[in-house]
């Protein structure tokens, strides 16, 4: 069984702020892309974080952000990597 074992779900541990490292981690995202993200969820002010693997729409609102620019073609990676197709 990996590390990300089912006694781990239920543990307090695994909140809101957990899932999304758990999440970065099981996607293995490098430092620069996990900070890439946490810039994007802070700008779109989401309340919870870990959507960003789940809502493509939510990468295709962070590629128009002026402070998001530099790191566009990261999040249309990430995009065809996780949803498929292209933003």
């Amino acid at each position: 069984m990996s590390r990300f074992s089912l006694v781990n779900l239920f543990l307090k541990k695994t909140g809101h702020p957990r899932l999304f490292q758990d999440l970065c981690q099981i996607h293995e995202l490098d430092k620069k892309t996990v900070k890439l993200l946490l810039q994007i969820v802070q700008k779109l002010n989401m309340e919870q974080p870990s959507m960003i693997f789940a809502n493509p729409d939510i990468l295709r609102k962070s590629i128009m952000l002026p402070s998001i620019a530099d790191s566009a073609e990261t999040i249309r990676e990430l995009y065809y990597r996780w949803f498929g197709g292209a933003i």
